[in-house]
């Protein structure tokens, strides 16, 4: 399909020679971030996934962008589901709500996310959380 073949196409002039052509790096992980919602392309999750990782892990000055941008992906729907719980006591069934919503392929405001990218996004949190203050003020 049309739409599979321009994604490919897509990452391949970014990615290649070790992003040499690409000079906005945020600008390309929200590309990269915003095909992640789309339907119709899980073909191409892991390939999204490997991009997302790689860009926040090579270039520094775009990883707190990487932190931020992950970290809202994986709140997102958080506050519309009840699944969060302000005072840190989170129950056991809203605990189980909150993971079932985000494994679903609607995050709870009618958006799409291929599950396959969600490992990444939290590892790019867990792995750069000194990064969450600097992140939050971007």
């Amino acid at each position: 399909e049309y739409k599979l073949e321009l994604v490919a196409k897509v990452v391949e002039m970014c990615s290649g020679e070790k992003y040499a052509l690409l000079q906005d790096f945020t600008w390309y992980l929200d590309v990269l971030f915003q095909l992640g919602h789309m339907r119709g392309l899980d073909t191409h999750a892991e390939l999204l996934r490997s991009q997302i990782s790689d860009v926040a892990l090579r270039v520094l000055p775009a990883r707190g962008y990487a932190v931020k941008r992950s970290m809202e992906i994986l709140l997102e729907g958080e506050n519309d589901n009840g699944g969060g719980n302000m005072d840190g006591g989170a129950t056991v069934t809203s605990g189980i709500t909150a993971t079932s919503n985000i494994l679903d392929s609607d995050n709870g405001r009618g958006k799409h996310i291929m599950p396959e990218i969600l490992p990444a996004l939290a590892w790019i949190v867990g792995e750069y959380s000194d990064l969450l203050p600097e992140a939050l003020n971007i």
